[in-house]
């Protein structure tokens, strides 16, 4: 027995010992520690982090969880706020529950990235003195147009790179200083959202380039705040974070922080970035020639281009320019304000017999407007123009349904509202390549909206573009991973770009016909006179 026990150890020892020269020694280390990246996008709508692991071939190399954004609607205002503790809190539990699934979890670095131009005041001992007025909240147009007033839009495009707007950063931290004074007072420092939540993690008050140059107060050509700009504005440039590119490690991780998530060591905290350079870097369109279509509460499309171009013509063409996620790539950037708010306002409302049979059938409602859209027919005359949250040129503009009859149902208007908002991208993208001079050959969309296989193909056909849609559920915050793998000198910026591009993905090809085209011709020849309406009102 004791010879057959031993001749057995010496198979087993023998065949292990062939395998190894198959096995890299790295392997067998990993299976101990496997290095994870971690994300979070603290977006509009949702909170969500993804958890990359690029040792992980064995395993899914990416887990996420989310949670709704906590937000607050105060009655009778018409404004829509955010409480800055609240937005933390819910970080930290939508991280406990990611780093409470990672298998044998070497957390190497946590990275940011948000929705862009809300921000908190902060006082003496860094506590947040307001809430934060939500990007999208109107209140702020009298402020836009007062530094429009002061400095000119064409210089301040000149400068930031930005279509002067109430949406930005500066016009909320000026409507503080006029509406409430004494708060102000006390106030030693603006951070937009994702600076707050970076100053939380890791007690740094520190703000990447992209989302620096969302506060219109940034000179994007020389990459810090604009003297020009806070001086015609009154404000100390003590107030703002100290600016430095996307991918960059500012710090450790709290390690009373570090304690709750359960890990065994602080992680590095790293820089992301704004939630559409985020997705860009996610979905692996980060070089010039490259095209995003980010699909969220607004839409925005993203154009890599190495040079800050500031010129008349992307001005004309409503165009914003600013820094991407490194110091040496920036992006033009045109949008929709109101991509899936336009769907989820419909859904809630004109739409929510919908949104019951989407529940009753157990089925997502997404997939319930697709099937009810797909019912009727071609339907040129009624139109959608998705201006919900106002326009590009005009802050104030609203929504519009032209051209409906006692005939439509809400099967036309689901119809109507879905190529409203592709034809609204494909003016939009018309007007950038047209003042870019080049052609789009492909685009690749992420977001929510994608879900949707009808909207996604009458996109590809509206525009006439084939559109490519990568497997990755949250590319926003799984781009801010990959730039925490940079931060920590564990990859470079090509490799990232290979591993996001390298993702499986569905392509939708163009399939248009007459009527088709007559809905696009349609739209645009009603769209400038439907938008300058709202300057006459």
């Amino acid at each position: 027995m004791e010879r057959a026990f031993f001749a057995h150890i010496t198979i087993t020892f023998c065949h292990f010992c062939f395998a190894l020269p198959r096995i890299p020694w790295y392997t067998i280390d990993r299976v101990i520690v496997m290095n994870w990246y971690i994300g979070i996008d603290i977006g509009t709508t949702n909170i969500k982090a993804a958890a990359y692991c690029p040792d992980c071939s064995n395993l899914p190399n990416m887990l996420h969880e989310s949670e709704p954004t906590p937000k607050t609607y105060p009655a009778g205002t018409g404004a829509y706020e955010y409480d800055a503790d609240a937005l933390f809190n819910t970080c930290v539990r939508v991280l406990a529950r990611l780093t409470a699934r990672l298998e044998h979890p070497h957390v190497r670095a946590i990275a940011v990235s948000s929705m862009a131009e809300s921000g908190v005041l902060l006082g003496r001992e860094g506590c947040p003195l307001s809430t934060s007025i939500a990007w999208f909240d109107p209140r702020t147009l009298p402020q836009a147009e007062a530094l429009s007033a002061l400095l000119g839009r064409e210089h301040i495009y000149e400068i930031t790179g930005q279509l002067c707007s109430n949406k930005f950063g500066l016009t909320k931290l000026l409507w503080y200083r006029q509406n409430l004074p004494a708060l102000f007072a006390d106030a030693h420092h603006w951070l937009s959202i994702n600076d707050y939540i970076l100053y939380r993690l890791s007690g740094e008050l520190v703000c990447d380039y992209s989302i620096a140059s969302r506060t219109m107060a940034f000179d994007i050509h020389t990459l810090r705040w604009s003297d020009e700009i806070l001086a015609a504005a009154q404000l100390p440039r003590s107030m703002f974070p100290q600016a430095v590119p996307g991918a960059t490690k500012v710090g450790m991780l709290r390690p009373e922080l570090a304690a709750a998530l359960g890990l065994r060591e602080p992680p590095a905290v790293v820089t992301g970035g704004h939630d559409h350079a985020c997705a860009a870097v996610g979905a692996g369109t980060i070089v010039p020639g490259s095209v995003l279509d980010s699909m969220g509460t607004s839409e925005v499309a993203v154009f890599p281009t190495d040079k800050a171009i500031t010129s008349p013509t992307l001005y004309a063409a409503q165009a914003n320019i600013y820094p991407h996620c490194s110091d040496t790539l920036y992006r033009i950037l045109t949008s929709i304000q109101a991509c899936g708010a336009s769907i989820n306002w419909f859904l809630d409302t004109l739409g929510r017999e919908i949104g019951n049979e989407a529940a009753a059938a157990g089925i997502d409602a997404y997939t319930r407007l697709q099937e009810t859209a797909e019912t009727c027919g071609e339907c040129p005359e009624l139109q959608y123009y998705p201006f919900l949250r106002g326009s590009q040129k005009y802050p104030d503009a609203g929504g519009v349904f032209l051209g409906f009859r006692d005939c439509h149902t809400a099967a036309h208007f689901s119809k109507a509202l879905l190529d409203g908002l592709c034809c609204e991208f494909s003016y939009q993208t018309g007007l950038l390549t047209s003042a870019l001079g080049q052609e789009i050959r492909s685009i690749t969309a992420v977001g929510g909206p994608t879900r949707s296989s009808y909207l996604m193909q009458r996109k590809a056909s509206i525009s006439g573009i084939e559109l490519r849609c990568p497997d990755c559920q949250e590319s926003a915050a799984f781009g801010a991973a990959l730039l925490g793998s940079v931060g920590c000198d564990d990859q470079t910026f090509s490799q990232i770009r290979q591993i996001a591009s390298g993702l499986p993905a569905r392509v939708w090809h163009p399939c248009t016909n007459e009527q088709i085209e007559t809905a696009k011709r349609t739209y645009c020849a009603r769209r400038d006179m439907i938008e300058r309406c709202f300057h006459y009102r």
